[in-house]
């Protein structure tokens, strides 16, 4: 439409060609402002929600790979009001305790077996279990001294 103004313009009124041109000019600088704004909005707008989405699966991500390594020390996941995934992360934290209550468990089982110190590998099999279920809890060591002073009371 804009080129058929100025054709008119040219052959009626040269003088109006000058504001035909500004006019578009204008007009397309406007839309390329227009464009570049509106792309910048759903872009932070993009991000925003996509953050609240991504965030909390990242830290699930890496809360996961931690205990894959054997690291049950680490607090329960906590994400923010504002994130999504709530439902998921709760689920998880439920699993998380319960992965943690069996390690202890199975602590206290190591410490309730009646190992003879005189079998040295026996006897140091078991004491590197236990040692290596409180690494992965943050528990104290296991206090060797007591377990072979136990052991030498039942025998006694």
């Amino acid at each position: 439409n804009q080129e058929i103004f100025i054709k008119l313009a040219y052959d009626i009124k040269p003088q109006l060609v000058m504001h035909l041109e500004k006019e578009q000019s204008i007009g397309l600088v406007t839309l390329a402002v227009g464009s570049f704004i509106a792309l910048a909005v759903a872009c932070f707008l993009g991000m925003k929600m996509t953050g609240r989405f991504i965030a909390p699966l990242v830290l699930l991500q890496k809360h996961i790979y931690r205990i894959s390594k054997g690291d049950l020390r680490q607090p329960e996941l906590i994400t923010r009001s504002t994130d999504e995934n709530h439902e998921l992360i709760w689920h998880y934290n439920y699993l998380y305790r319960s992965l943690q209550g069996s390690a202890r468990e199975e602590l206290k089982a190591l410490q309730k077996l009646d190992v003879d110190p005189n079998h040295r590998e026996a006897w140091q099999l078991w004491i590197n279990l236990m040692n290596k279920k409180a690494d992965q809890m943050g528990l104290p060591r296991v206090d060797v001294v007591k377990f072979e002073n136990r052991d030498e009371r039942r025998v006694a």
